[in-house]
């Protein structure tokens, strides 16, 4: 009988000291948002996503160029096809926001497996920071698919993607 005490004793004393060392977790606060949200139409479907910011340098010969990458992805996200697109801006370090230029835009569906890069010549995109590593775009243009389609984009705004 002592052994069997015994044991229960050692047993409860071992969930005790398991039990009092959780704790729990305070969800209690809202984290701030790190997309914001875009939309365009791709040879006139409509679409929509969530935003988000890159920045990256890359040295060009004796000068450092900073990019700065709008993506957006579409929502809600299917299982298997999603649509992204990438705005890629770029400028001498040092410089302002403001002198950002549009370097190209990006598209790819993985549903169809089409892509495209969207040119400066052909298309176009503003670029303002609304406030700290916070930025809207509007955008544009017509390019070629991989299947030598053409394609436009139009009314393609950006709202409040972070960095």
């Amino acid at each position: 009988m002592l052994p069997r005490l015994l044991l229960l004793l050692t047993l409860t004393s071992t969930l005790l000291v398991s039990t009092s060392s959780c704790s729990k977790k305070d969800n209690s606060a809202t984290p701030t948002p790190i997309t914001g949200t875009g939309s365009y139409k791709h040879d006139g479907i409509a679409v929509l996503g969530t935003a988000r910011v890159y920045t990256s340098s890359m040295l060009q010969g004796s000068l450092t160029t900073d990019l700065l990458d709008i993506n957006i992805i579409d929502t809600p996200q299917p299982q298997i096809a999603t649509k992204s697109l990438t705005i890629v801006f770029t400028k001498l370090s040092g410089q302002p926001t403001s002198a950002y230029q549009l370097l190209r835009i990006d598209y790819e569906s993985a549903q169809t497996s089409l892509w495209c890069t969207y040119l400066p010549a052909t298309s176009k995109a503003t670029l303002q920071e609304t406030s700290a590593g916070v930025f809207s775009c509007t955008f544009s243009g017509t390019g070629t698919l991989s299947n030598s389609t053409q394609s436009t984009l139009t009314d393609g705004v950006i709202t409040d993607a972070r960095l």
